[in-house]
């Protein structure tokens, strides 16, 4: 029986109120001999051009050997390219056989510079450069770390952590922060030892109170001396439409990017936990939650390129308020390529 296995990648880009059409329109078929049980790269170029009915998205749809494995949804606003990189795993076939088809009418798309190259790693990004897709990965919506992932957090106790255990506690495997029957008097937060600079970082967090609560995930950040604040990156986690934007504590004071999906599940999910997907490579970030790509940020200040720093996890001051954090994994990319 021939299968394929995505081993980093399976994107729906763009999930809508509104269904996806189902008319398919044949662009591109291709096929490769392989070696079977072998990691691949798929490399493709969305070429987009200009549609006939205005103001519509080009969608594509793409198959390997007859299974459905990423739909590109993306706002068509003249003549573009973009390259998407997408990491496969066939399994028991020799055979590797593409299939590209638009869902758009009158469709203004084209696939251009196909590639298919053996890989032992996965790819950071699914784009080289800071895309305005919407991209929603299911694989990214649970724990899903590679062999190439440690546990930051051991479930036991704190060690390699600092922080007040006043706010921090241990039970059932996971990390309490806050209360939810007093106030917070100021912002506080749980803190690595160790620093890091480039990494991907996944962790299961849930929400709980009955007001506006607030929290998140530092990263390349560090302790204000003679003070409970940390300056840095901080990964928002709160209750709103904000959830997974980039907020420059301490240092800008003000989010420094819009957040790029705004389905109802690229928000938190009241009363679950919510994953979220944080890589860091050199001036880049992007972060997912729940799936959702909702922060692909550049940074242009070189001082603040070149800051490593510690991993935090907050409890935001303000009215009673618990987050529970869980499943905390890192991958260190250190000594990954630099960007192109």
């Amino acid at each position: 029986m021939k299968k394929c296995i995505i081993t980093t990648l399976l994107v729906l880009l763009s999930i809508t109120a509104n269904a996806l059409p189902t008319t398919e329109t044949a662009l591109l078929t291709k096929s490769f001999t392989i070696t079977p049980n072998q990691q691949y790269t798929l490399s493709f170029t969305l070429n987009s051009k200009p549609t006939k009915t205005p103001n519509q998205d080009n969608i594509i749809k793409i198959k390997v050997n007859k299974k459905h494995l990423a739909t590109i949804q993306k706002y068509n606003s003249g003549d573009a390219s973009e390259k998407f990189t997408i990491v496969i795993l066939p399994l028991n076939t020799e055979k590797l056989t593409l299939a590209f088809t638009s869902l758009s009418e009158n469709a203004g798309s084209s696939i251009g510079q196909v590639s298919l190259t053996k890989t032992k790693t996965e790819p950071i990004f699914i784009t080289e450069k800071p895309t305005t897709a919407k991209i929603y990965i299911p694989e990214k919506e649970k724990s899903n770390p590679t062999k190439l992932h440690t546990l930051l957090f051991n479930t036991k106790n704190l060690n390699n952590w600092n922080g007040d255990t006043k706010y921090f506690t241990i039970k059932d495997n996971a990390i309490h922060a806050g209360y939810l029957d007093k106030n917070i008097p100021s912002n506080r937060y749980l803190v690595t030892n160790k620093k890091f600079y480039n990494f991907n970082l996944q962790i299961d967090a849930i929400l709980l109170g009955k007001k506006h609560i607030n929290g998140g995930v530092q990263i390349r950040a560090f302790r204000v001396p003679n003070s409970t604040a940390m300056e840095g990156y901080q990964v928002d986690l709160l209750n709103d439409n904000r959830a997974g934007r980039i907020y420059d504590e301490h240092r800008r004071n003000k989010f420094v990017n819009e957040k790029l999906h705004n389905h109802k599940n690229a928000n938190i999910i009241k009363g679950k936990f919510n994953h979220l997907d944080i890589t860091c490579h050199n001036s880049r970030i992007a972060v997912y939650l729940n799936g959702y790509l909702v922060s692909d940020y550049i940074e242009k200040d070189p001082k603040i390129i070149k800051q490593t720093g510690n991993i935090g996890l907050q409890i935001h001051g303000g009215p009673p308020a618990k987050l529970i954090y869980k499943n905390i994994y890192i991958k260190n990319n250190d000594k990954s390529k630099k960007d192109k």
